[in-house]
């Protein structure tokens, strides 16, 4: 059922292809078409599958629900010659890779095991609801809460877990139950949920959640794309005005909706539960973007985000000096001290910057310094 390259480029030799990249692009319209199964990566490339229902038969043996050693997912490295008994040791690693190559497991960081999540407990839900914004280490005022949903005509299996495979570097701590995921990236920490209506939920706090909300989206995307042909899927998003006013369940617009209603020229769109009315360009703001007119809103957004964080960090005065200068009194009659002229300053309401040149001496230090100063 499978063969090494070598013994590929062995038999290629025979009918007459010598070249390198001709035997690939051989085997490769040979996969497209799905008579054989390779994969171009550094630790599959090896080997070829000429059976592709011997994959299946590999993934058999991993998901079996009968005395299997893989508990609650977890599958111990130790244990792949029980699993895959029937098939030479020497492969085993190779077998390993290849579950990992179909979202079916991933590798847990210094530890001698993968994790397959459809193995999983279901978890307990009342713990897996709440989001802990002190395990953010942040000032409650800075944290924004957003959320998206993902509703799918239909949600087939295997796709949520295989997309918790593809979001395992930002699970933290390997907090994940085989219907849901807690992410974190960059200070913003997610809760992904595979709620039971055919519908995916992703609910997200922190500095700038709509940067973890792009990216499941992206990774979501991909993986229909890649290997769900056929599955589709449109998300809702929450009225922005309902969040502001600190709701726990936010009326939510539906993507299709929004992008018709640009379609159609209108100018609001109102939600159905507090009769907020929102711009459509707010909204805009809000979607992943999927075209151009979109991403030309989102490059504006971020541009318009630069310079209010260019805002946050001037100065109105800065102030350079030597630390040698300053006299050894504050209230010296003779010398104006630092600290006196910049409480007199302060006292006024300017904001200042004062460096001792002497400590950090650099001609990037006193740019930068003068730059952000008014």
């Amino acid at each position: 059922s499978i063969l090494t390259w070598k013994t590929i480029t062995e038999i290629a030799d025979k009918h007459g292809i010598f070249q390198d990249n001709e035997i690939r692009e051989a085997v490769k319209l040979l996969t497209d078409l799905g008579s054989i199964q390779h994969f171009d990566t550094e630790t599959l490339k090896n080997v070829v599958v000429i059976n592709p229902q011997w994959i299946v038969d590999v993934m058999a043996c991993v998901v079996s629900v009968h005395n299997s050693p893989i508990q609650n997912g977890r599958f111990n490295h130790s244990d792949m010659e029980k699993i895959w008994s029937k098939y030479n040791p020497n492969i085993h690693r190779w077998l390993l890779g290849l579950t990992e190559q179909f979202d079916l497991s991933f590798s847990l960081p210094k530890q001698d095991a993968n994790l397959v999540p459809c193995l999983l407990d279901d978890g307990d839900k009342s713990e897996d609801d709440e989001l802990d914004k002190d395990m953010l280490g942040l000032n409650a005022d800075d944290i924004k809460e957003t959320k998206m949903v993902y509703n799918f005509q239909y949600l087939p299996a295997g796709l949520f877990n295989r997309l918790q495979v593809r979001l395992c570097e930002f699970t933290e701590n390997q907090t994940i139950t085989k219907r849901g995921s807690k992410l974190t990236k960059n200070g913003n920490y997610g809760l992904l949920r595979q709620l039971e209506n055919n519908s995916i939920e992703i609910n997200v706090k922190g500095l700038r959640p709509e940067n973890m909300l792009y990216l499941v989206n992206e990774i979501l995307e991909s993986l229909t794309t890649d290997a769900f042909h056929g599955v589709h899927f449109y998300y809702m998003i929450p009225c922005p005005h309902c969040l502001q006013h600190g709701s726990r369940d936010p009326s939510m617009f539906s993507s299709k909706r929004i992008r018709r209603a640009r379609e159609v020229k209108a100018i609001f769109l109102q939600c159905d539960t507090n009769f907020h009315t929102v711009s459509i360009s707010e909204l805009e703001r809000i979607l992943p973007p999927t075209s151009s007119h979109e991403f030309d809103i989102h490059l504006q957004n971020a541009m318009e985000g630069l310079d209010a964080l260019s805002d946050s960090i001037m100065t109105d005065v800065y102030i350079s000096y030597c630390k040698d200068d300053i006299p050894n009194q504050e209230n010296s009659n003779d010398t104006l001290h630092i600290r006196k002229l910049m409480r007199s300053l302060e006292g006024e309401g300017y904001n200042c910057d004062a460096r001792d040149h002497q400590q950090e001496y650099c001609l990037e230090n006193i740019a930068l310094g003068m730059k952000q100063a008014r």
